[in-house]
């Protein structure tokens, strides 16, 4: 999943210094963990027993993120990748 941020909050990114760059990091941030926990709440479960038949609320999702801060012709754009495993742990520590 990519989370992108608008166009005009990458530019103010770019064009700020380091102090307001950290507060609009922070934003992102917020904003893409909201956007995991809304998908660990709706959407994740995992499968168990023969054929993955049963399925279960998971406990989470395991995700890897990574922030750009360029497109790749160097124009400011902000975003977030997240990689979503394809595995997550059960509610009971398995």
């Amino acid at each position: 999943m990519t989370f992108s941020a608008p166009k005009s909050v990458s530019v103010l990114w770019a064009l700020s210094e380091l102090k307001e760059r950290a507060v609009i990091d922070a934003t992102q941030c917020t904003a893409v963990m909201e956007a995991i926990r809304h998908l660990e709440k709706e959407a994740a479960c995992s499968r168990r027993g023969q054929g993955g038949r049963c399925r279960e609320q998971a406990a989470g999702p395991l995700s890897a993120q990574f922030d750009h801060y360029t497109s790749r012709k160097l124009d400011p754009q902000l975003r977030t990748h997240c990689f979503i495993f394809n595995m997550a742990p059960q509610k009971d520590g398995s």
